[in-house]
This record gives C-alpha cells, sequence and structure tokens, in this order.
C-alpha cells in the first residue's frame, strides 16, 4: 500500500477533468469500482468515485453547496467525518492494490482539498486542469441554467481555492489548458505521461471530438471581470504570486454573495420541505388509489356480465333507430309542406317580434339566471324570497351579480369570438391587432400634430461606443422616422475604435441638420459620454436612447401629447419590449403608473425616459461612478427635485430594447457591474432623503430593508372569529412562536361564538399577558368588528389579520411594519400563499372580474412572476385585509372599513382606495409570507340574503368609485381584466 502513488485531478466542473481522467485511465491508472455512472453530457463517464463525492458533499453542506460561492465546510467538519474518510481512504487503497498508480478526481475537491490534505498526505502529484472562464460560465449556462455572472464567480472561487491549497501543501503540480487537451490532445497525453513517469500510450481510445462544440467564447470580454482573467492567466503559466495579489478581491467576492447564498439554501431547504410534504400526499393517495384499485377488481366480473346485458339491448335499440328514422322522413315531407304554404309566410312578422327578444342584454341575463339558479323554478324561487326581502329595488339588485360579471368585462362577446383560438399571451398576434399602425392611423397623428400652435421640442442623448454598424444605423433611421418631427438627435461618440462608426456619424450629420455629433478624445465610459451629448441639447425635453435600441415611429408623437395634456409633468416614461437579431418583437413590459417602490427595487422608468431638461442641468447630468445603472441614478435624483403628481406613465410601447450578448436586456449578466452601481445609486439616496434603511441586491433586482426605531412601537393585532377553536389555535401559535417583532399584542374579536369548544378555548387565551379576547354580539358585519377592535387597541400600528392566517416567515410582522412607518405609506400587505405553496394574495388588481381580483393568484410560490413582480416590493392599489398592517392614525383618519356598505365583501379594497385618496400609497412585500386558508369558516354566498347582500356590495363599490375600478393606475390597460395572471387585454386598447 505504501508503494502506490497518487494523483489529483483537480478542476473546476465542466473544465475537462474527465476527459484528463479518460488518457489516465488508459494510461493505466485506477479509479476504483465505485464510480458515478455516465450521464447525458459525459455519455464516457465521470470517473468520480461516489464515496469521495458524497464526502464532500458532506462537507459542503447540502446537495446545492457546491454551487456556493460560501459553503460552510468548517461548520461541517468533524472529527467523525476525518475518521470515516480515513477508513474509506485506507479501504480504496486496499481495494486496488494491484494498481501501481491511483487516481481521484471530484471537481469539488476544489473547495475541500485542505480538509483532506492531512488524510491523502503530501505526497500526491495534482494535474490541475484550466479553461477559460467564460466557457465555463457558458457551459454551466446552458446544463443548470445559471445566469452568466455565478458561472464566472464560481469560477473563480474553485480555481482559487484550490491553487492556493495546492500551492500551499508544495503539491507537484502540471497544470493542463484544457484548450491544448482538445486541439492537440496526443501532446498533452505525453506531458501528462511525462508528468507522472507513465508509458505514454492508449491516446486514440479516448478522443472526443463532440468536447470541440462546447467552446463558448465570449467576443467580448469586457463582461469577463479582470480578477477572473487574471487568475487564468496566471494558472496557465503556474504563477503563484497571482494568489496575493487576488486575495482581498476573493474576500470581497465571497462577501458580496454571501446574501445570495442564505438567500438560495434557504429556498433550497423551503423547496425540499415542500416536497417532502407533497411526497408525504403522494404515498397517502397511492395508498388509496390501491385500495380503489382493489375494490375495482372485485368489481370487473360484475361488469362484465352487464356488458352482455347491454349488448342485447343495443340490438333491440338499433331496430327502434330503424323505425324512428322512417318516422322522421314522413315528419320532414309533412313540415315541407308546411313551410310552403301561406299562413306561415303571413306570421313572419310575428316570429321577428320574438326573436328580436334574444338580443336583448337582459333577456339574455334572465337566461343567463336562469342557468345559474337551477332552471325556471330555482330562478323563480329564489326571485320571490328576494323580493319579500328588498321589493323590486332588491330585486334589480339581485341580477347585479350577473351583470357584473358580464357588462363589466372588457373583452365583450363578439370580439372575444374574434380572438379565438389565440393563445392569450401570443404578443406577436397582439402586436398585430393592436399596435400597427396602418396609413389611415398616421394620418391621423399627423393632423393632430398640424393642429397643435404648440409644439414640445425634444433632444434625444445618444451616447455610442463601437456598436455593431448596422444597429446603429438603425438606432439612427428610427428617429428620423418619427411622425413628431420637432427633434434633434445629439450623439456623443466615446471614443470608438472602429473606424466604420465615425464615417456613419459623419455621414448622418451632414445628411440631416437635425443630427448633432460630438466626437470625444478619450474613452470616459457612458455616463461621460451621455453628459457630452447633454451638453448640445438645446431643446426642452431630454429622451434617453441607446445607441443600438429602436424607438417606434409613433414614440415622440405620444409623449409630446402627454406633455400637451399635463402642464405640470415633469418627468415621463412609456412601455417597451425587446427586439431580437431578426426584429421580432417579445418581452413587453407593461409598466404600472408611478411606483416608488418599485422603482427601488427595479429601474421600471430605464427606456422610453423623458425628463425636463432644466431639472436634469439643475442636478449635474450623469454622475461619473454610477455607470451601469447611471440612468437609475439619475431617475432618483431627478425625483428629488419634484411631486409624485409630476410624473407620468404613457401606457403605450415606444421603445425596442435591442437583444443581444453586450446588453443587459439579454440579461443582468451581460453588464454585471450594473448591480454594483445600482446599489450605490440607490443607497445615497436613502442616505440624501433621510430614508432609515438601506437597499441589498438580490437575484431578482434590490430589496429595500427599513430600520424600526430603537423601540419599535406596540402593534395590536386584530383577529376576528366566530368558534373554529382549530383555525384560531393554528394562526395564533404560528404567530407566538414565529414572530420575532418584539412588541405586539393580540385582539381576538369573538363573534357570537357558541362552541363550547371555542369558548373554552378562547378563556384560556384571556388569560395569556399580551393576548385580549372582545366578545362581540353584534351580527356578523366585518367592517364593525374590526372597527370596534381597533378603537380599543392600544398600538401605534394596526395589523388586521384572519382567523385563518399561519405564519411562514418569522419577519412578516418586522418586515411589514418597517415599510408601514414609512413617510407616506399607508397600507401595507403580505404574500399569503395557498396550503398547497400557491399564490393566493399578491396585491390586490382593480377591475378583475367587475371590482377587483388578486394579482398572480394561483401561480407557485417560486414563481418569479410578471418580469420578477412577485419577488419585488411594490406599490398597488390596494392589498387585502386577510393580512393588512396601517398606522393606527391613518386608520382613524380614514374613517376604517365601511360598516355601512360594505359589510363582509370589499370592505378592504374600498379602504384602501380612501388611504390612496388620503395621499398615503399602499405597498405590497415579498418578504413577508404567511398561509391564508381562505374562507374555511365562511360560508359560501348561497342564500338569498348573502347574495343580495353581495350584489349591493357590487353596487356600491361601482357607484363609489366609479371608472377607477376600470383603469388601475397601479396596473397597466394593456394587461388583462379577465385573468389575474398579467395576461394581455384583447380589449381596445
Amino acid at each position: 500500500m505504501n508503494e502506490q502513488q497518487l494523483v489529483l485531478v483537480v478542476g473546476m466542473h465542466r473544465s475537462g477533468t474527465s476527459a484528463v481522467c479518460q488518457l489516465l485511465e488508459a494510461m493505466g491508472v485506477g479509479f476504483g469500482n465505485n464510480l458515478m455512472p455516465a450521464a447525458e453530457e459525459n455519455p464516457r463517464g465521470f470517473l468520480e468515485d461516489l464515496s469521495l463525492v458524497a464526502f464532500n458533499e458532506q462537507l459542503l453542506g447540502h446537495e446545492i453547496g457546491w454551487t456556493l460561492i460560501n459553503p460552510q465546510c468548517s461548520q461541517h467538519h468533524s472529527l467523525e467525518w476525518s475518521s470515516a474518510a480515513t477508513h474509506w481512504w485506507h479501504s480504496f487503497l486496499e481495494d486496488n492494490h494491484e494498481k501501481a498508480m491511483v487516481a481521484l478526481k471530484d471537481p469539488r475537491i476544489c473547495r475541500t482539498l485542505s480538509y483532506w490534505h492531512p488524510i491523502l498526505g503530501a505526497s500526491a502529484r495534482v494535474v490541475f486542469v484550466v479553461r477559460h472562464p467564460s466557457d465555463v460560465a457558458g457551459s454551466l449556462a446552458k446544463r443548470n441554467g445559471f445566469d452568466r455572472q455565478l458561472g464566472l464567480a464560481l469560477w473563480f472561487v474553485y480555481n482559487y481555492d484550490a491553487y492556493c491549497d495546492v500551492c500551499r501543501f508544495g503539491y507537484s503540480r502540471l497544470m493542463v489548458d484544457y484548450d491544448q487537451l482538445i486541439d492537440e490532445e496526443e501532446r498533452t497525453g505525453q506531458s501528462i505521461a511525462e508528468f507522472l513517469g507513465l508509458p505514454a500510450s492508449g491516446f486514440d481510445s479516448i478522443a472526443e471530438k463532440g468536447l470541440r462544440n462546447n467552446h463558448q467564447r465570449a467576443s467580448d470580454e469586457f463582461e469577463l471581470s479582470q480578477a477572473c482573467e487574471a487568475l487564468y492567466t496566471a494558472l496557465l503559466s503556474n504563477d503563484e504570486s497571482i494568489l496575493e495579489q487576488l486575495a482581498s478581491y476573493h474576500q470581497h467576492l465571497c462577501a458580496s454573495f454571501e446574501y445570495i447564498d442564505g438567500l438560495r439554501c434557504e429556498r433550497y431547504e423551503a423547496n425540499s420541505q415542500s416536497v417532502s410534504r407533497k411526497l408525504a400526499e403522494t404515498v397517502h393517495q397511492r395508498n388509496i388509489l390501491a385500495a380503489d384499485y382493489a375494490e375495482l377488481e372485485n368489481s370487473i366480473d360484475e361488469r362484465n356480465q352487464h356488458v352482455l346485458s347491454i349488448g342485447a339491448a343495443h340490438q333491440q335499440t338499433m331496430d327502434e333507430l330503424v323505425a324512428t328514422r322512417l318516422h322522421l322522413e314522413k315528419q320532414q315531407a309533412l313540415l315541407d309542406s308546411v313551410l310552403a304554404s301561406d299562413s306561415w309566410k303571413i306570421t313572419a312578422p310575428l316570429r321577428y317580434l320574438g326573436n328580436s327578444g334574444r338580443s336583448n342584454p337582459w333577456v339574455n341575463l334572465v337566461r343567463h339566471g336562469i342557468q345559474q339558479g337551477g332552471g325556471v323554478k330555482g330562478m323563480v324561487r329564489k326571485a320571490v324570497q328576494l323580493y319579500r326581502v328588498e321589493g323590486v329595488s332588491g330585486l334589480k339588485r339581485g341580477f347585479y351579480k350577473i351583470r357584473a360579471g358580464t357588462m363589466h368585462s372588457p373583452v365583450e362577446g363578439p370580439l372575444s369570438a374574434k380572438f379565438q383560438g389565440i393563445d392569450r399571451n401570443d404578443y406577436a398576434a397582439w402586436v398585430e391587432h393592436f399596435d400597427t399602425l396602418d396609413v389611415a392611423e398616421r394620418r391621423r397623428i399627423m393632423e393632430i400634430i398640424n393642429a397643435w400652435d404648440e409644439c414640445p421640442t425634444f433632444s434625444i442623448i445618444m451616447p455610442t461606443f463601437n456598436p455593431e454598424p448596422d444597429m446603429l444605423r438603425a438606432a439612427i433611421d428610427s428617429v428620423i422616422g418619427q411622425l413628431y418631427p420637432h427633434w434633434e438627435l445629439c450623439i456623443a461618440d466615446d471614443a470608438s475604435t472602429d473606424p466604420a462608426i465615425r464615417d456613419i456619424l459623419d455621414h448622418y450629420a451632414r445628411a440631416e441638420p437635425r443630427i448633432k455629433v460630438a466626437f470625444r478624445e478619450e474613452n470616459g465610459h457612458i455616463s461621460a459620454s451621455s453628459n457630452s451629448a447633454l451638453a448640445l441639447a438645446k431643446n426642452e425635453w431630454v429622451a434617453l436612447f441607446d445607441h443600438d435600441d429602436l424607438l417606434t415611429e409613433h414614440a415622440l408623437f405620444y409623449m409630446a401629447e402627454a406633455i400637451r395634456g399635463c402642464p405640470d409633468v415633469k418627468l415621463l416614461y412609456s412601455d417597451e419590449d425587446k427586439v431580437d437579431q431578426y426584429g421580432h418583437r417579445q418581452a413587453p413590459y407593461f409598466k404600472p403608473g408611478w411606483n416608488r417602490d418599485l422603482l427601488y427595487s427595479q429601474n421600471f422608468i430605464c427606456h422610453l425616459g423623458v425628463y425636463q431638461r432644466d431639472i436634469i442641468e439643475r442636478i449635474g447630468g450623469f454622475r461619473l461612478g454610477l455607470e451601469g445603472s447611471q440612468d437609475h441614478d439619475l431617475a432618483l435624483r431627478f425625483i428629488e427635485q419634484i411631486e409624485d403628481h409630476q410624473i407620468h406613465h404613457v401606457p403605450r410601447v415606444l421603445y425596442h430594447w435591442r437583444m443581444h450578448a453586450a446588453s443587459t436586456s439579454a440579461g443582468g449578466e451581460a453588464k454585471p457591474y450594473t448591480v454594483k452601481a445600482g446599489l450605490k445609486a440607490l443607497n445615497e439616496h436613502f442616505q440624501r432623503t433621510g430614508r432609515r434603511g438601506h437597499v441589498e441586491a438580490t437575484p431578482f433586482g434590490y430589496r429595500a430593508r427599513y430600520t424600526l426605531p430603537d423601540s419599535p412601537p406596540l402593534v395590536s393585532l386584530v383577529i376576528p372569529t366566530r368558534n373554529s377553536a382549530d383555525l384560531v389555535r393554528m394562526c395564533i401559535d404560528s404567530i407566538m412562536s414565529k414572530t420575532n417583532y418584539p412588541q405586539y399584542e393580540i385582539l381576538l374579536v369573538d363573534n357570537n361564538s357558541d362552541d363550547p369548544e371555542a369558548l373554552a378555548y378562547f378563556a384560556e387565551l384571556g388569560r395569556r399577558p399580551n393576548i385580549k379576547v372582545i366578545r362581540d354580539e353584534q351580527p356578523f358585519n366585518y367592517s364593525a368588528i374590526n372597527n370596534d377592535a381597533v378603537a380599543r387597541a392600544s398600538g401605534e400600528v394596526i395589523a388586521l389579520v384572519n382567523n385563518d392566517i399561519e405564519v411562514i416567515s418569522e419577519d412578516w410582522l418586522t418586515e411589514m411594519v418597517s415599510l408601514a412607518l414609512q413617510p407616506g405609506v399607508g397600507a401595507v400587505g403580505a404574500k399569503l400563499l395557498y396550503p398547497d405553496d400557491t399564490i393566493q394574495h399578491a396585491g390586490v388588481v382593480l377591475g378583475i372580474g367587475g371590482v377587483a381580483g388578486h394579482s398572480h393568484k394561483h401561480f407557485p410560490c417560486t414563481s418569479a412572476g410578471y418580469l420578477n413582480r412577485l419577488n419585488l416590493i411594490s406599490s398597488y392599489s390596494a392589498v387585502t385585509a386577510a393580512c393588512l398592517v396601517i398606522r393606527k392614525s391613518i386608520y382613524d383618519d380614514v374613517g376604517g372599513l365601511d360598516e355601512d356598505h360594505l359589510k363582509v365583501a370589499f370592505n378592504d379594497v374600498d379602504f384602501c382606495l380612501r388611504v390612496r385618496e388620503a395621499g398615503y400609497r399602499n405597498v405590497w412585500t415579498p418578504y413577508a409570507q404567511l398561509y391564508h386558508h381562505e374562507s374555511v369558516s365562511r360560508g359560501a354566498e348561497n342564500t338569498p340574503e348573502k347574495m343580495a347582500r353581495f350584489s349591493s356590495e357590487v353596487t356600491y363599490m361601482r357607484e363609489r368609485w366609479g371608472d377607477l375600478l376600470d383603469r388601475d393606475s397601479a396596473y397597466n390597460p394593456n394587461l388583462s381584466l379577465i385573468h389575474e395572471d398579467f395576461s394581455l387585454s384583447w380589449s381596445t386598447v
């Protein structure tokens, strides 16, 4: 055993370590018999010992440990691990005693080598395989779906950690270049054989030409960090000095990924628990199905006998069918004679009058009522009951629920039929029908422009640096092709190295007097270049435009129209989409109206953004050092100078964002420095505006974390219930055990409970120090019950909580209160899930179903939703009162819930609209997660009294809020009011 030599094959995942191992195997090196089986992406096999992989995974923590930048190996290392690993190593050598040389290979050993060194000893030889970071990141993206930034970060820490340990322990090493391995396999094999003192043979048998197809080198190396490039070059030259040079960068990289690693681990654990629950449910269902199957088998003989009897009956039916057919032929002959008679022709007018009633909408409504009411008798019986309770007016309102579903739909019947068969998210079809100009529309726009006596003027700012020439020409042509003529294009070229760019710009400047060009002598990056373009601007309004994107031909017209219609406006932005290399439009972003909280989560203003030039100049234009998020920073500094009502959204796609490898439209990883710049912009905005808190990066955008006061305010949790002891126990136990907020009281409102078990449990709760049980004996009125309890609450902050809520995230209340205490914030809503881990509430959208609906309902809880909205803090017009937090002073100022008109339904929507009417914004956060066992304790709307009450509430909401319900400023008119999934609207836009 002592005479055996060990080879360690070290290298990052997807770096060619398997190919090197195949060369070693051909030279006679042993890998053992307990090997990982081949896979589709590696059909020749990995040559990794499964026990070694298991030991490494144990150190890394769990299955996703290899994907973490900061695996907590030290937390999982123990004497038991070392003892077991040593025993395995000795057994491995004994099992392979016939081999003079053995090898171990597992990419994870790059992160765990320091724990293996005492076990394996210092005599091992290391074959270190190095592949270009861009190629590895591309391969990981293809195989694992990783974004490029994560792939590059993993490449760096794997190679840095491995090389650091190899040098520190003094291992004899050979650096193998992956490119050379693929292109010059025999030469590489000879080098390895010479290094290990082995015969150089057997190379032809392991050639894998398919590996050559995995070369994914980016054409623009700017996207790679300088650190990756430096480490890659040093590894190939075996230069140890790079370790000290990159030590601080290694620490910085690990620190920057610490939060993301933690978030990914939390989600992995949550998903694992969800899978475990679902697996247990599946096993249970399988057992039930097995029992049902056995029962079905027992009945097969009986059914077979029944089939025989059916055969006899079938023959009898066929005989009767023949007789019936003969009878029909006789009746048809009789009908033909009637249709030819004079009496049929004379009564035609009477038949016309009868048929015309079918087109009357109220006649159709009655027909629909008959269908919904269980036939004519059922409908009449309910109508009589409703008439006895509320008279004729109540009878009219009794049909309102039906009418709300048929008359307030934005897609009427004939229009819906027009688009029948089209996928409601088919954007290409939507563009064809709703966003394609024809000759008549262009003529209409030109006539409007010609009729204006005053026309806003625009300076379009376009910095350029080495754009693809055809894309640059297309971008400039899209400006020249504007239907609106009052513009100038201000271009600043940032010292492009491609001589074709100067020729193109000179040509356009000579051909079009409205085009101004400045050529910078030195490259200063996009902020400096944008400022150079801004210095050329003379018009009142500034529009930001990238050198490879496209404006729609009516873009400036609709911006000008909005400016004329809103004299006080200072900042405008439009919807946008993306366009691929073939000119196909896709991925539209239909944005909400002004949404401060969403701007803190992502730069949704972006394209097309139009700013008043005077204010841009006053704040100093674009800031150097914010490159990558310079437009986000500009928007943040700009809104500090204006009021919210001076920001206007134009709900039309006016900008096409070009998709290509170097553009952030293809993914944020194309320019990873944008995240760092965005954090700087947001955190400095918080400092300037006096917001207590900070902003963090997430995989989906940014998260604002607000700081609670040193002495957090008392929160009163109001929980109404009637009986339902089990639900209340679940609710309160989860609050008490999972809530980390330090100051809260619970007000349990008992509304006429009569269940002895519930009453006993409520009495026990009342003896707890921070729980008050309030007996409320009025008839059920959700609004009044909550209002009365709030009046008795001691807290500065109120939390309305349903009795069927179950806490998931322990910081739910901390998150919601920290938001509710922010200036300008009214109600705060939470991310509520059904027990099956699908979305129940993620903000309320007005107009859905006639009044309101919940966004993203039934989406998986792990879904990002529409453009990551399920992962971003943002404002909505309303949030559900199933879990709602608000300052008590605001609750009182707006008069609480409406207990006169909205006793059960829509009271939270109405409340939030009154909060917004009072000047506050309502905010939804995904970082407060709770289960909502919706309506478990609430009966269905199936009695005449309940139906009448619901109809009156619908009527009140329509009368109180009118068209506002159909024009939700926190939504977008191009999105559906039929579905709750942010799908496209197919009504007239």
